[in-house]
C-alpha cells in the first residue's frame, strides 16, 4: 500500500516492472484488476467483520494504543480462521463478476461519504 493511498499509473507501472502482482488498496469485496495489477481491497484501518469477500486491513502501528493492539488480538484469536495468507488471494486472482462490480462502487461512494462526514465532524 503506497502511503496515503498516494500511487499513480507511473507507480503501477514501476511496481509491475518490479514483478509486483498486487497492492492492498482498493474497493469492494473480492479482488479485481486495474491497469493490469491486482487490487485486493482495504476498506478499514480496524478489524472489522465486513461479510463475504476478501479484504486487508492497514494497521497504523504509529498510532495505535495498547488497547487498541489487544483489540485486534482478539479479532484475530476469534476470527483465526477466516484468515488466508496474500500470497493465496494474489494465487486465487480477479473474481470479476456482477456482485464484485455493484460491491466496488457501492463501497466506495460509502466510504467516500463517510469519512467526509467523519472529517467535517473532527
Amino acid at each position: 500500500m503506497a502511503p496515503a493511498h498516494s500511487f499513480d499509473k507511473n507507480t503501477i507501472k514501476a511496481l509491475l516492472d518490479l514483478d509486483f502482482r498486487a497492492i492492498t488498496d482498493g474497493y469492494g469485496f473480492s479482488p479485481y484488476k486495474c491497469n493490469s495489477i491486482l487490487f485486493v481491497p482495504q476498506m478499514s484501518s480496524s478489524p472489522i467483520r465486513i461479510g463475504p469477500g476478501v479484504s486487508t486491513i492497514c494497521l497504523h502501528i504509529n498510532s495505535m494504543s495498547a488497547d487498541n493492539i489487544l483489540e485486534i488480538k482478539n479479532f484475530i484469536i476469534k476470527n483465526h480462521d477466516k484468515f488466508i495468507d496474500f500470497k493465496e488471494v494474489v494465487d486465487l486472482g480477479e473474481n470479476y463478476n456482477n456482485f464484485s462490480k455493484i460491491s466496488r462502487a457501492a463501497s466506495q461512494k460509502f466510504l467516500k461519504g463517510y469519512r467526509a462526514i467523519k472529517r467535517s465532524i473532527l
